[in-house]
């Protein structure tokens, strides 16, 4: 996983934009990861959900 990563243009607006990130990184694999997630554009608002393995 990249630092930071653009997942998606969401929205009506198209500079509504959605990006994730993962820490450590690169990550040991079993070992925990702090993922975060930072919206920004016009009036964003809603949830971010991860979901491990779907």
């Amino acid at each position: 996983l990249a630092d930071t990563a653009s997942i998606a243009s969401i929205g009506k607006a198209p500079t509504t934009t959605a990006f994730v990130g993962a820490t450590p990184n690169p990550a040991t694999p079993g070992a925990p990861v702090t993922l975060t997630a930072t919206v920004t554009g016009f009036a964003p608002g809603g949830t971010v959900e991860f979901r491990d393995g779907g």
